[in-house]
């Protein structure tokens, strides 16, 4: 694939599941044996990914949102600067709601094999996320 047809596939996420939660997408573009990283050494799978999305987005976050501010492409690789905003309106396993309403950025890359993604490498503000999940205070 081009690097203009794999920047289309990681908008599709973004767009479609992150946004949309359709469940149908994440089958289509994931790769069955697909690879999250995220810091510090921590990895997931497709299983993860769709447990947030299709079942703590709409507990916890029902007006989670993605947006795409910086979106590069190269062979295989495809990096994605994102805004997440959201409001923390349920609870979320043992953290309370707090019912406050932010946003913070993240950055992805994302490596794709035969016109699917097969892993992301993950990195977000987590002071900013947990600032909103009341974790770190206001």
């Amino acid at each position: 694939m081009s690097a203009k047809e794999n920047k289309e596939l990681v908008c599709r996420l973004v767009k479609e599941y992150n946004n949309q939660r359709n469940p149908e997408v994440v089958e289509q573009i994931l790769a069955p044996d697909y690879v999250g990283h995220e810091a510090p050494g921590r990895t997931y799978t497709k299983g993860r990914i769709r447990d947030f999305f299709e079942r703590v987005v709409p507990e916890s976050f029902p007006d989670l949102e993605d947006t795409i501010l910086h979106l590069v492409g190269e062979g295989d690789l495809v990096v994605a600067r994102i805004t997440r905003s959201l409001t923390f309106t349920g609870n979320w396993g043992s953290i309370p709601a707090t019912n406050q309403s932010g946003s913070f950025e993240m950055c992805s890359v994302y490596r794709i094999a035969d016109g699917q993604i097969a892993e992301q490498w993950l990195v977000l503000d987590s002071v900013t996320e947990r600032k909103l999940l009341g974790i770190y205070g206001k």
